[in-house]
């Protein structure tokens, strides 16, 4: 007979079933833009688990198809959460929203947010800007404002993020980026590991895949 642990034994660690807790509402912001969110992403401080950051593309006209990206966070463990700042806009480009946002915490407790800023005019498509990233380093209150530009392409999209937070890695602390949707594949990483500023590079790096004859899948 196998041996049982008793009942009495804490269990500090696992995935516990709890309550639902709603992040995001869906009723109309005061400004009378829409609420309804898509594509969402979620990222744990490694350095503290009860911090979270949650983020998704949220509409201002769910009709015409118009968008900016939000986010929010929690600092007791997902039980309750507040929104974010909304993101900074570069006016002298006349930016109006962002899309398909990935989320990244690095060892040292910044955040960063890649996102992609848009515009738009009244009956015309969306027209991307390239790729950006925003930094946070108060656990997503609020993020930067200037985000460093990762590429400058009309046609970059669907970004990720991933950071090493390993704490016997020779890169302990990179954050990196990648993308491609009508371009390709193109990669980006953090240069200021030094001093932990966690500057993104600007100098989009191109990646060539073996491409194969059958049905395998392209991993990078």
């Amino acid at each position: 007979m196998s041996e049982q642990f008793p009942d009495s034994m804490p269990a500090l660690y696992g995935l516990f079933r709890g309550a639902n807790v709603q992040v995001t509402q869906s009723t109309p912001r005061a400004d009378g833009s829409s609420n309804s969110r898509s594509e969402c992403d979620l990222v744990v401080d490694p350095s503290d688990p009860d911090r979270m950051i949650a983020v998704s593309k949220r509409f201002i006209d769910n009709q015409n198809y118009r968008f900016t990206t939000a986010s929010a966070y929690t600092e007791n463990g997902g039980y309750s959460w507040n929104d974010s700042a909304d993101l900074w806009l570069d006016t002298s480009e006349n930016w109006r929203g962002f899309t398909d946002p990935a989320l990244a915490f690095d060892n040292n407790s910044n955040a960063f947010l890649i996102s992609e800023p848009l515009t738009w005019q009244v009956a015309e498509d969306l027209t991307s800007f390239g790729i950006v990233a925003f930094k946070s380093d108060n656990g997503g209150k609020s993020w930067k404002s200037g985000p460093p530009r990762l590429h400058s392409d009309s046609k970059d999209d669907k970004q990720w993020a991933a950071a090493d937070v390993s704490a016997t890695s020779a890169y302990a602390g990179n954050v990196y980026a990648c993308w491609a949707a009508y371009t390709p594949i193109r990669f980006a990483r953090s240069i200021d590991v030094a001093t932990h500023g966690r500057a993104l590079s600007d100098k989009a790096r191109v990646l060539t895949l073996r491409r194969f004859t059958d049905t395998r899948l392209q991993c990078v």
